[in-house]
């Protein structure tokens, strides 16, 4: 399975890069998925079980502040028993 992740979106309203959404190719079971979106002090601020659904840039139902935000995505090999968790850093800029 190879991921691709972005590490920086500009959720500005421009069409462009509005979301923030890793892409897997095939290899993973897409009902054995979590990507999760967490601030500087570790609170949740965006979770999704859907690898179509990405992060939109709000918290709460606001815009969230500009900054680096960490992800991980955890799931399940589809022809194997393993789980693999990636995770990274993301800049939100606007």
């Amino acid at each position: 399975t190879t991921i691709f992740v972005p590490n920086a979106f500009t959720p500005d309203g421009d069409e462009l890069n509005n979301v923030f959404i890793p892409v897997l190719s095939a290899g993973f079971d897409p009902s054995d998925y979590t990507f999760v979106i967490y601030n500087r002090w570790g609170e949740i601020v965006f979770e999704t079980f859907d690898i179509a659904v990405g992060w939109d840039g709000t918290y709460g139902g606001k815009i969230a502040q500009d900054g680096v935000y960490t992800w991980t995505i955890n799931f399940k090999h589809i022809s194997e028993d393993n789980r693999y968790v990636k995770s990274g850093s993301v800049s939100l800029i606007r």
